[in-house]
């Protein structure tokens, strides 16, 4: 045997060779719920602001939007662009819609605290936008409506499972 190709067995191994850190189940648990939480709650950011870039194309006068915005702002800058009232409509249309955009941020700050209430609040209110577009026969944002609000509803519960692991 040739003694130049002996292993030296107390050698350490180097960071990206390393074993990953064991987590035990609740740790695995809480960091899952931790996620689906945050994402939850970001879904009132992502609408607050693509509802505010689809009214800023609206005011400059373009015809496209992104689906994940609000249908009521879309209905407002349609009504205002469609009816011609000028400059001073599309100012008080884009005024809506940074006001209707701000509530939605409001709710994605307080739902990010872990408050229940906001996330339901949002969600009703987003399930109303989604009814409207229904009304109105849009089927690709109702069913982006519909996924958010089942991601919505996914972080409401798990803010209620973190808070029984707390306990």
């Amino acid at each position: 045997m040739n003694q130049d190709f002996q292993i030296n067995e107390t050698a350490a191994l180097p960071p990206s060779v390393a074993a990953p850190p064991v987590f035990s189940y609740a740790e695995q648990e809480k960091a899952t719920l931790q996620q689906q939480f945050a994402a939850g709650a970001s879904w009132f950011y992502w609408i607050a602001g693509l509802s505010l870039i689809n009214s800023t194309i609206a005011f400059a006068g373009g015809s496209w939007h992104f689906i994940f915005g609000l249908g009521v702002t879309e209905i407002v800058d349609a009504i205002v662009t469609g009816t011609n009232l000028g400059t001073a409509g599309k100012i008080l249309a884009f005024a809506f819609a940074v006001l209707i955009a701000g509530m939605f941020a409001i709710f994605g700050f307080l739902s990010h605290k872990k408050m229940r209430w906001p996330f339901w609040v949002g969600m009703v209110i987003y399930a109303l936008d989604g009814v409207l577009l229904l009304l109105f026969s849009a089927w690709l944002p109702v069913a982006v409506h519909g996924y958010v609000l089942y991601r919505m509803f996914a972080a409401v519960s798990a803010v209620r499972k973190l808070g029984e692991l707390e306990q």
